[in-house]
């Protein structure tokens, strides 16, 4: 089972005859780890982030006090420390944290160092460089200069001044980390800065879409897997897809205003968190809905699982939305009640939930052959004559699954398809 639902869990509760033995050793390790002693009685209430490890065994999630890790194999929840946050994952999986790499296994913080900057500048994050070797901040009185940072040292490497005196906090690195992308404050565009020293920034506006509506501001963008396409979330409810190699606006995406933006990691598939508390997803090619779903939570962030077949959601169901702006009571979609949709859900009140966003075969055979599985997972009748024969599709499918050898395929991507088919029973049943 990959999933598991997490009622089972309660950390160091209910053990009555073995409480002062597991708090004793639990005092021991955060000593011995040099680690904040953490309570037995913390629970995981409200997320704020929800990111997966590269080999898709880890989701590390930022949330009340501090860092936590999910174990996806296991259906396990940890709290991690309250001393740091999870700021992005390595390829070797550990997690940066802004002043080391924290090992998941040992529980250490490895090469930890720190930023060579002054305290009183006002700078707020970027992020981490997509080969971690790099880690950038805006900074000045108006967050107008990028600065570099070497992840070894924690020197300055790079300033970059934007010339865009109304920057704000919206700026994104280019998976191969050549470029910026940065909101401009004060008009509906974004600038596209190389990473050099001397950089030739661009400007685009989305007033060269034909989709642009009067009034519209950029709100959240997102850089496709591959780099070349910019989807850029906008306050009039509308995605625009920039192509960045062609310089040319080429489709758009009817959302709400979104919160957040995830691609799947094959480029194929775009979702949103929106600030009305809908998820949707959409299929890039054709800009075609594939799912839209109302939840009554806040929605912080989501991410798709590295092989694309799950969505991580983060929210915080204490700041929730209870009706529609037509005041009329809010359906949760969303739910571990609902039996037609695969959802695991994780902490209390659902404060981050997986589920698998629009599951078909033809999702399956996509997924199966970007992750390099065998013919027989990727060639076969994506689209059964009847139910019954979807039936024996999935069984037969589950059942080559099992038989594959060990690391026949990378855990992420067995845990992706054996999600996808529990979806499509639980969808047919």
């Amino acid at each position: 089972m990959v999933f598991r639902p997490l009622s089972s869990l309660n950390f160091l509760n209910g053990y009555s005859l073995m409480k002062r033995s597991l708090v004793f050793l639990l005092v021991f390790v955060s000593m011995s780890l040099n680690l904040p002693l953490i309570s037995a009685q913390e629970t995981l209430n409200r997320a704020y982030s929800a990111n997966w490890s590269p080999d898709g065994r880890i989701l590390a999630i930022n949330g009340n006090s501090g860092l936590w890790f999910y174990d996806i194999e296991h259906g396990t929840l940890e709290h991690i420390t309250s001393d740091f946050a999870f700021i992005g994952w390595t390829s070797n999986n550990h997690v940066f944290t802004g002043r080391g790499f924290f090992n998941p296994i040992t529980r250490h913080l490895e090469d930890s160092f720190e930023l060579q900057r002054p305290q009183d500048i006002f700078s707020t994050r970027i992020g981490l460089s997509h080969d971690t070797t790099l880690y950038a901040l805006l900074e000045g009185d108006y967050l107008d200069t990028i600065v570099i940072y070497s992840t070894e040292t924690g020197a300055p490497i790079r300033r970059i001044n934007t010339t865009n005196p109304n920057a704000g906090a919206v700026t994104k690195w280019s998976p191969d980390n050549t470029l910026f992308a940065m909101q401009v404050g004060n008009r509906p565009s974004v600038l596209i800065i190389p990473n050099t020293e001397t950089p030739t920034i661009l400007e685009y506006s989305i007033k060269n879409s034909p989709a642009y509506q009067q009034d519209q501001f950029l709100f959240r963008f997102q850089w496709s897997p591959d780099g070349d396409i910019l989807a850029i979330g906008t306050t009039q409810a509308i995605i625009f897809l920039l192509d960045v190699q062609s310089e040319t606006f080429f489709g758009s995406l009817e959302s709400q205003v979104p919160m957040n933006i995830a691609w799947s990691p094959d480029g194929k598939r775009l979702a949103a968190s929106n600030m009305d508390g809908t998820i949707t997803v959409w299929d890039v090619e054709t800009e075609a809905i594939l799912e839209k779903l109302q939840t009554t939570g806040l929605l912080y962030d989501l991410e798709f699982s590295p092989y694309g077949g799950v969505l991580a959601i983060a929210n915080d169901i204490e700041k929730a939305l209870q009706h529609n702006s037509d005041g009329s009571p809010r359906q949760l979609i969303l739910s571990t009640n609902n039996p037609k949709l695969y959802i695991r859900s994780i902490g209390e009140r659902n404060a981050v939930q997986l589920f698998v966003p629009a599951p078909s075969l033809q999702r399956f055979a996509e997924i199966a052959s970007f992750c390099g599985a065998p013919a027989t997972l990727t060639a076969f009748d994506t689209q059964p004559e009847d139910s019954i024969a979807l039936k024996v599709q999935i069984e037969t499918l589950l059942q080559q699954l099992a038989d594959l050898p060990e690391n026949a395929i990378p855990f992420g991507c067995t845990t992706d398809l054996t999600a996808i088919l529990e979806a499509l029973k639980l969808a047919a049943a």
